[in-house]
């Protein structure tokens, strides 16, 4: 492996592994942090997206390829991410509308 692509790599590892801990940190303290296990909830997986994109980018070449490749699979995490945060955004509403005594 060339030094230069080793570095990369090796940078990129370290990135994944940060938000990783980062994400974990999160998890751990999610009731003593502003906003709640929600909006703790929300930003883990936010963060788990941006580790699919750099895997995505990084290790299987969608960096390198065609623009529209890039757009595409942007495109796929984002609406993967909307489709997520939204089911559980969506069960997190209809909780509190049965804990407040308006659902069944």
């Amino acid at each position: 492996m060339r030094p230069g692509l080793q570095r990369w790599t090796t940078a990129v590892w370290a990135a994944l592994v940060a938000i990783t801990l980062t994400a974990y940190a999160m998890g751990l303290d999610a009731d003593n942090l502003r906003g709640g296990v929600h909006v703790v909830t929300t930003g883990i997986l936010v963060l788990a997206l941006t580790k699919v994109r750099i895997i995505m980018r990084s290790f299987m070449e969608v960096g390198s390829a065609p623009a529209v490749l890039r757009w595409v699979c942007d495109g796929w995490i984002a609406a993967v991410g909307a489709l997520l945060l939204t089911i559980y955004w969506m069960a997190v509403s209809s909780d509190a509308a049965v804990a407040a005594g308006y659902g069944h």
